[in-house]
């Protein structure tokens, strides 16, 4: 008896020891096919996944993250690839549902704005989780032949392909690119005892730009312990921003560099924080390269 307790002690203290984020988002890296080939034009994905309620599957280079709206985090059911999906130059790019009881639906195809990362949503409603199955294709004219190791920032599972990413998740890079390496300890003197936080929520809000509200169905707002924010926002597309924050207390200031696919976005504003230190509500103002207005996002849970 005895014995039985000190495993289930150390099963339930190894469990706790993993980070909130990834036993809600799991992230790995899907098995290579057969046919695996990354210097040819046309490539697939097929994708096996157990969801309970909702996830959003999605599929960037060698990676694929399970983001959990509700319910239970979702899980790998033997995925496979034939190559990463590579950062560009599409030409197609198709969807196919093969198997689950709920819905399923591409919801971003991957384009420069959301650094070349596919979207699947899964809607289960039907109580208990279930299996689901879809396939991602595309073809290439080349151009860019594959991402190599851009994803999430799994290691790669036995089995798998590519390279792990830097600590905070993103391509290992020094510039260019959608999410370049920000670099410097500039935003480190925070105040209080807040240090960050990582919550993809659903709430009530707006992408206002040239006169014009676009709805934000959810977002995702990244605020890394070394100072950076990354901001994912969910609206008719799904675009990010990355900058900087500091301060603490009721509220962050925010500082945007970068957006847009690497559209030279900029903007200031504010994340609002509850008494326990999760966000209540996102201010942005800012103005970019690729648009002759200037944009503005208010978002509330």
């Amino acid at each position: 008896m005895k014995d039985k307790r000190l495993a289930r002690y150390l099963m339930l203290a190894a469990f706790a020891a993993i980070p909130l984020a990834a036993q809600t988002n799991p992230v790995f890296s899907p098995r290579r096919m057969k046919d695996y080939n990354e210097q040819s034009r046309d490539g697939r994905c097929v994708l096996r996944v157990r969801v309970d309620d909702e996830i959003d599957v999605e599929l960037r280079g060698n990676s694929v993250l399970l983001r959990t709206i509700t319910g239970r985090p979702g899980k790998d059911e033997g995925s496979e690839c034939s190559q990463p999906l590579p950062a560009g130059g599409f030409t197609k790019f198709n969807f196919r549902g093969i198997d689950g009881r709920g819905e399923v639906r591409l919801v971003q195809e991957p384009r420069l704005g959301n650094n070349w990362t596919a979207i699947v949503a899964i809607r289960d409603k039907k109580g208990g989780d279930e299996g689901y199955t879809f396939e991602l294709s595309w073809t290439t004219d080349g151009s860019a032949m594959s991402s190599g190791g851009s994803g999430f920032g799994a290691q790669p599972a036995p089995g798998g392909f590519g390279q792990p990413n830097n600590e905070f998740g993103t391509p290992s890079r020094t510039g260019g690119g959608i999410l370049p390496s920000l670099g410097g300890a500039r935003g480190s003197g925070r105040a209080g005892s807040f240090t960050g936080t990582d919550e993809t929520f659903q709430g009530t809000g707006t992408f206002r730009l040239g006169g014009k509200d676009y709805p934000i169905s959810r977002m995702r707002v990244n605020l890394r312990s070394g100072g950076e924010a990354e901001f994912t926002v969910y609206s008719s597309e799904v675009f990010s921003l990355t900058g900087r924050w500091t301060g603490g207390g009721d509220a962050v200031d925010i500082e945007i560099n970068n957006g847009f696919g690497s559209a030279g976005a900029s903007a200031r504003g504010k994340v609002y924080l509850t008494s326990a230190g999760r966000v209540d509500h996102v201010e942005l103002d800012g103005s970019s390269s690729r648009f002759s207005d200037r944009y503005t996002i208010q978002y509330a849970k």
